[in-house]
C-alpha cells in the first residue's frame, strides 16, 4: 500500500506545479495583449467636460484606436477643482474598436461636486481582442 501513496503524491505535486507553470504563461501572455497609461492614454481625449450646472460632473469624449488591433477599452476620469484636487471620478468602457476608428465615452462622476471643474484623464486600459 505505501508504494500507492507516494506515487500519487508524486503525481499531486507534479499536477500542481504543471498548473502553475501554466497559469504564470498564461498570465504573461495576457499581459502583452493590454497596454495602459501613454501608449492607450493617447488614444482618449476629452470634448466635453461639465461640472457646477450638473449633480453630478460629466465628461464625454472619443477613443481613436491608433493599435493594428481591434481592442477594447477602460477610461477613467479624475474631476477637479481648480486646484488639481480630485472630487470625484467617474468611469466607462467600450467593447470593441476597431484600428482606425473612433468610439465615444461618456461617464459621470460617482458623487456630487461643487465649483468649477476640470476634466482629466486619470487612466487608460487597452486589450486587444482574440482574432481581432
Amino acid at each position: 500500500m505505501r508504494p500507492r501513496r507516494r506515487n500519487e503524491a508524486r503525481t499531486l505535486v507534479s499536477a500542481s506545479v504543471l498548473l502553475a507553470i501554466g497559469l504564470a504563461l498564461a498570465g504573461l501572455a495576457l499581459a502583452g495583449c493590454g497596454a495602459s497609461s501613454s501608449a492607450a492614454q493617447k488614444d482618449v481625449s476629452v470634448t466635453a467636460c461639465r461640472g457646477a450646472s450638473q449633480p453630478r460632473p460629466e465628461a464625454a469624449g472619443t477613443i481613436v484606436n491608433r493599435s493594428s488591433r481591434v481592442s477594447s477599452y477602460a477610461v477613467r476620469i479624475a474631476f477637479e477643482d481648480v486646484s488639481g484636487n480630485r472630487v470625484t471620478e467617474g468611469a466607462d468602457t467600450v467593447a470593441r474598436v476597431s484600428p482606425g476608428h473612433s468610439a465615444a465615452w461618456s461617464t459621470s462622476g460617482v458623487t456630487s461636486a461643487k465649483g468649477e471643474i476640470h476634466c482629466r484623464v486619470a487612466s487608460v486600459s487597452r486589450v486587444a481582442l482574440p482574432g481581432g
